[in-house]
């Protein structure tokens, strides 16, 4: 329990100074993508040593390089949503997001299933695999900033920019998310586990837990959809609701079905 809590402290450690830096890189051509892909392919390097660590016995070297390879995957969430606020028009933004997030709402809907499929194959095969997969995305994505890049400075253009939003504003609006995304961590790690044991055995568990994020994924496209007709706030108000009443939902569900 302690290795997965401190995984998210430093996702929140990493994914703060990330975000500062890649804006500041951001002014850069090209700076973002060649940081991004030194860091890609550590992590990837980091998690393809995993396999041959672990029969080491080594329980420090282990934890070492799972660390090492925490802190470069969560380097590498920030700046694609950099690049996608830099050189995406407002109005395309959400969408962007959305099918930037619907990638990873596949991957985690599909991952606990795919994992069930693969016990029985060396782990290695789908490190490796994994590992070469993240280093031609990021190549893509290096390829992709120095086009949007161009492109931008084809397109320049001086619009007027908005006004700042106020000291109270932004940390309303930030202790807001923070009390969310601990809604969110805490009833997907901690919660989900012991309501579906209510209704089912130990075992059905690597095949009910996945739903949430296949929920999560068949989400993504409408809220970007509902994002940019209603307008960001709006649409984060709406989806808080109805994670409220979906919680709700499944901590007073009389059975598996309707859980």
């Amino acid at each position: 329990p302690w290795l997965l809590l401190a995984d998210q402290l430093v996702f929140i450690a990493t994914d703060l100074a990330v975000g500062l830096a890649s804006d500041r890189a951001a002014r850069v051509l090209g700076r973002i993508g060649r940081w991004v892909l030194a860091a890609s392919l550590l992590s990837a390097a980091a998690f393809l040593a995993l396999p041959w660590v672990a029969p080491q016995g080594s329980p420090a070297l282990f934890v070492i390089v799972t660390l090492l390879w925490v802190v470069t995957t969560s380097a590498l969430r920030a700046p694609p949503l950099t690049l996608l606020g830099r050189y995406v028009a407002k109005p395309a933004q959400p969408m962007m997001v959305a099918l930037a997030s619907l990638g990873l709402g596949v991957a985690n809907a599909l991952a606990p299933y795919l994992g069930l499929q693969l016990k029985a194959m060396d782990p290695r095969v789908p490190f490796l695999l994994a590992a070469l997969a993240l280093a031609l995305v990021t190549l893509g994505m290096v390829a992709a900033e120095r086009a949007l890049a161009r492109q931008s400075a084809a397109h320049a253009t001086t619009a007027p920019s908005a006004a700042p939003a106020g000291a109270g504003t932004v940390v309303g609006f930030l202790l807001a998310c923070g009390i969310g995304a601990l809604a969110f961590q805490w009833h997907h790690a901690v919660s989900s586990s012991a309501l579906a044991l209510r209704h089912a055995p130990a075992g059905q568990l690597p095949w009910l837990l996945p739903v949430f994020w296949v929920g999560f994924n068949l989400s993504l496209l409408p809220a970007g959809l509902l994002a940019r007709r209603l307008g960001a706030p709006t649409t984060m108000a709406i989806g808080a609701e109805l994670a409220m009443v979906g919680i709700a939902g499944a901590a007073f569900a009389p059975g598996l079905g309707l859980w």
